[in-house]
């Protein structure tokens, strides 16, 4: 039954983007409820490798983004250490600093003090469509 509530969820999926609207063939939208739920279950075995094999200082992660904090290993070893873990886990550093590290919607920073300041992050694709279609809004608020 499960395999085929996922195959159903897999067939059913549309994105819209750039005012077109395309049929995802493959995967499952990382927006979605099950989503979150198999992303954790897929990704288990690699939090506990991070978090026990790697003792970095500071490990989180949602679905596929994930932020490290860490003195004792450079970015670089992190990511090829991951990275051999799994042919299906790819990773990218994107920040390797102190300041204006994007997590999810924030932004990170911390000072020479080690206090952690936060601002909003806007992604450059972002189009705050923050209302989920199976509200109990009236049709015209989705337009």
């Amino acid at each position: 039954m499960c395999c085929n509530l996922l195959a159903t969820i897999i067939r059913a999926q549309h994105i819209s983007f750039d005012g077109l609207l395309y049929k995802a063939l493959t995967g499952i939208g990382t927006g979605l409820a099950c989503g979150v739920f198999l992303a954790n279950i897929m990704l288990n075995d690699f939090d506990e490798f991070m978090v026990q094999r790697s003792r970095v200082e500071f490990y989180t992660r949602f679905v596929d983004d994930i932020l490290v904090i860490d003195d004792k290993h450079t970015s670089a070893d992190l990511v090829a250490y991951a990275n051999n873990l799994h042919a299906s886990i790819q990773l990218e550093a994107t920040s390797c600093d102190r300041s204006n590290v994007a997590y999810l919607d924030l932004s990170l920073s911390l000072d020479s003090s080690g206090n952690v300041s936060y601002d909003l992050y806007r992604k450059p694709l972002n189009k705050y469509f923050y209302l989920p279609r199976s509200s109990c809004h009236p049709c015209k608020v989705f337009s």
